[in-house]
């Protein structure tokens, strides 16, 4: 449900990024719900990650960076689509980090399940 002429919706980076911090919220042990439900805690936790988990926090700064690019450049998608792809990209986190946390795969500006990348980090 991306926005056919250029990848990745802004709304799947911000799913992908939101699914890794969960991720990373789950390593630690840390309830994410809680700790991402505002904009402050939200600052806060991030700044709490950053220092704990420094290489995976630099793929959360580029997934940011991804989605803001994508705004800039304007989406035609409607509420219903931007909804399922936030939601897809959070399984796809999820997905990146059962299979080996290989969070690069989170950078790809298409479908995680169907890329070559899938196969070249499953082993």
């Amino acid at each position: 449900m991306t926005n056919n002429n250029s990848g990745v919706s802004s709304a799947r980076y911000r799913g992908r990024w939101y699914g890794l911090m969960v991720c990373l919220g789950e390593k630690s042990g840390r309830d994410m719900k809680e700790k991402l439900k505002d904009k402050a805690s939200e600052v806060l936790t991030m700044l709490e990650i950053s220092n704990e988990y420094p290489e995976e926090f630099k793929f959360v700064n580029k997934l940011c960076e991804f989605e803001d690019e994508k705004k800039t450049k304007g989406e035609n998608l409607t509420a219903d689509q931007l909804q399922a792809d936030y939601l897809l990209g959070a399984v796809e986190a999820k997905m990146v980090y059962l299979e080996g946390e290989h969070w690069e795969r989170l950078l790809f500006d298409g479908d995680i399940s169907n890329s070559q990348s899938s196969e070249q980090f499953s082993s």
